[in-house]
């Protein structure tokens, strides 16, 4: 619950210093602060749709529930080995920053 309320609390925060982080872009700190919500509840969501597919997996495979805790795990550091072997091998194709 502490979670949610910080994500409420910075979006408010959007929304109320938005003018004065980008003077330029003066005005949109409502729309901002609706993106930085819409965001955060689509994340919620596929976190939770997360949570049924590793109870699927793990009900699909009969892994005893004192093992559950080391495949997550397992599968967490897999998961980020992979994307770091696909991601930096492509980083010299992004486009240089201009800022």
């Amino acid at each position: 619950m502490a979670w949610v309320v910080l994500a409420m609390a910075f979006a408010a925060g959007i929304w109320q210093f938005w003018d004065q982080w980008h003077p330029a872009d003066e005005g949109r700190g409502g729309q901002k602060a609706v993106e930085f919500i819409t965001g955060y509840l689509v994340e919620k969501a596929l976190s939770v749709d997360n949570l049924f597919v590793f109870l699927v997996i793990f009900r699909y495979f009969a892994v005893p529930l004192p093992l559950q805790h080391r495949v997550l795990v397992w599968g967490i550091a897999g998961a980020i080995l992979l994307r770091a072997t696909l991601i930096l091998p492509a980083r010299p194709c992004w486009p240089r920053s201009t800022g």
